[in-house]
């Protein structure tokens, strides 16, 4: 299933470039497709390391102006929480729905068409779901997007990530509400 994933992710990718190469031309706001893969950290009684699970993520983002933007994306795989007894973790499979606003930050301060190197806030709200223990929850999302151009129409970019969900999400009942975090890494 992750080969079936990580393959899918990259075609959605190669598809897509040689759309935007042509919508560019065009269009100076088109429509772009991200494609991500990392960690995620969910905070918990576990040592530290052992909640750290893989994660995935999908969107599909537009640019209204070189500062404000949205995006539409879909994320998760894996979640793990600690034990208070052993301190051990245990894995459970989650996904999520979600709608961003992007604010480009490198923008906002000067404006560049052709910039190397854009930092983006991120701020977003969601639904969020756990399926080895059937919890649905909505969520916020706080967090920062660092770009790389690589070229006209591929972005290499790193994105970290603080969710806040329903104490429930991790089938754990302790505290007002769960946070677990996220790195990946992706293409745009």
């Amino acid at each position: 299933m992750k080969l079936k994933f990580i393959i899918t992710v990259m075609a959605l990718t190669a598809a897509c470039i040689s759309v935007h190469a042509q919508e560019k031309k065009t269009n100076p706001n088109p429509w772009f497709i991200q494609g991500q893969m990392g960690a995620s950290y969910s905070t918990g009684d576990a040592a530290f390391g052992k909640p750290i699970a893989p994660t995935g993520a999908i969107a599909v983002e537009k640019y209204f102006s070189p500062v404000w933007g949205a995006r539409l994306a879909i994320s998760g795989w894996r979640g793990r929480v600690g034990s208070e007894s052993s301190k051990q973790a245990h894995g459970f499979y989650y996904g999520a729905a979600t709608v961003d606003g992007l604010m480009n930050f490198s923008q906002l301060i000067k404006k560049y068409p052709e910039r190397l190197f854009d930092l983006s806030i991120i701020a977003g709200v969601g639904f969020n779901r756990t399926y080895s223990h059937n919890v649905s929850s909505f969520m916020g999302r706080l967090g920062l997007q660092g770009a790389f151009r690589l070229n006209d129409t591929l972005d290499f970019n790193i994105e970290a990530l603080a969710n806040g969900v329903s104490d429930r999400w991790n089938g754990r009942d302790d505290h007002s509400f769960d946070t677990y975090f996220t790195l990946s890494l992706g293409l745009t």
